[in-house]
């Protein structure tokens, strides 16, 4: 817990727990995430200037649950044994959240983190914003059946590197993996080799680009196979590139999918932020042969036969400031960091986790062809999808499985192959 954070937790103690069901809250800035000041009804300042109180510790706040320096998870158990029931604890919260004062923005941003804390304290329902009702709790619980296995969409085990529930791992090529039933798959969301030089252990990252271009025509052929009727492809993809020669990579790519049967509806600019400085400028202050670099990268938004989505649980998890932020086509967030990963090329959990809250319901089974370091399937555990994600790479599976481990606290079969086969196994292991 932040110094901040022991500060409120002490003085909350003291005050009593009647005095943080009503607070109000004052924003003289308009930041996101700054706190200025907490008070209760009398007017006495719990806390000022908490510019790094967590979401996890402002929830215990509003909620009356003190941190006293445990883990967010934690608070899970206590909201239960002080509420009774999630759906008590929100109606506590809204009351609370309710009496916040001309905060705009600052609201919205902080009502978004709490909603996704609460999702992953409680993952055996999904929350929804209430609409339509006088004075509406903040979000709704809405019942939840378990996605359905991937065993729907998966046949044979030889290649099965991890299953857990309904995310599946497939150590296996793309190109010529038959673990995954045709006619399958409601969302495909990936981000293939960029063919840039990157040094993965298991792949060639610096072929011919016509030899580029074949090698992308056939993976996109077989996701195509792969797909529902009213299947859905969110692909990332540069823009262009100049190492190697200047290419129009986004524009061959998706010339390629339409080719192979992919219809095009649009297309998002992601914005990544965190483009690394330039050292390519070509002719410098010269018009001899300048470079002009567009610090973006691309997601192609694709579908098979129809655009209209008629499969599926028909329940959507996506709050109303989500969808108008990300029907936008603009995306501006932080790529993810190679370091921290483990991985050369590695995609942040945000970008699934729209694609997926976007394009399909919960439930759906969602593919990833060239899983990588895990990034879709951690998305999928969170959203209460089915997630399948191949990789050729043994050592990137690994990483894959130990970030949906530690990041969604998923449980796995003791054995996969074994579980597979053998009726009689059945018991579960916790990895964590």
């Amino acid at each position: 817990m932040t110094k901040k954070g022991e500060i409120i937790s002490r003085r909350i103690e003291r005050e009593g727990r009647k005095s943080v069901s009503q607070p109000e809250q004052t924003y003289p800035s308009a930041k996101p995430g700054v706190h200025t000041g907490w008070k209760h009804p009398g007017g006495k300042l719990l806390a000022c200037g908490a510019e790094s109180l967590t979401d996890a510790e402002l929830l215990a706040i509003l909620l009356g649950t003190g941190m006293k320096g445990k883990p967010a998870e934690t608070l899970a158990s206590e909201i239960l044994s002080r509420y009774g029931t999630l759906e008590q604890a929100i109606l506590h919260l809204s009351s609370a959240v309710g009496r916040f004062k001309g905060i705009g923005k600052v609201k919205s941003v902080r009502l978004a983190a709490i909603k996704e804390l609460l999702q992953r304290l409680f993952p055996d329902v999904y929350l929804r914003e209430s609409l339509g009702t006088p004075s509406p709790p903040l979000f709704e619980v809405a019942p939840l059946k378990p996605p359905p296995s991937t065993e729907t969409a998966i046949q044979g085990d030889k290649k099965l590197f991890f299953q857990a529930n309904h995310i599946t791992i497939i150590h296996d090529d793309f190109l010529t993996t038959d673990a995954i039933k045709e006619n399958s798959v409601d969302l495909i969301v990936t981000s293939p080799p960029y063919n840039v030089d990157i040094k993965y252990n298991s792949y060639d990252d610096k072929m011919p680009y016509e030899i580029y271009l074949e090698f992308t025509q056939k993976w996109i052929e077989r996701a195509y196979q792969l797909a529902k009727e009213d299947g859905r492809f969110c692909l990332n993809i540069p823009l262009d590139k100049n190492k190697g020669g200047q290419q129009s990579v986004f524009a061959d790519i998706v010339s390629i999918a339409k080719k192979m049967g992919w219809k095009y509806h649009s297309a998002i600019v992601w914005n990544e932020q965190n483009i690394s400085r330039r050292t390519a400028w070509g002719s410098w202050l010269s018009a001899t042969a300048p470079f002009v670099i567009a610090p973006v990268e691309m997601i192609v938004i694709l579908y098979k036969k129809k655009w209209r989505k008629t499969s599926g649980s028909r329940m959507s998890d996506i709050s109303k400031n989500e969808f108008m932020d990300w029907t936008n086509g603009v995306w501006s967030f932080s790529g993810e960091s190679k370091k921290k990963v483990g991985h050369p090329a590695p995609f942040p959990v945000e970008l699934p986790k729209r694609c997926i809250k976007l394009f399909t319901f919960v439930g759906d089974t969602v593919l990833d062809p060239f899983l990588g370091s895990g990034s879709t399937l951690i998305a999928c555990a969170l959203t209460h999808r089915a997630g399948i994600g191949v990789e050729i790479d043994k050592n990137y599976c690994e990483i894959a499985k130990q970030r949906l481990v530690k990041e969604t606290r998923i449980t796995q079969l003791t054995s996969p192959h074994a579980e597979l086969r053998d009726s009689t196994a059945g018991k579960h292991e916790k990895i964590i």
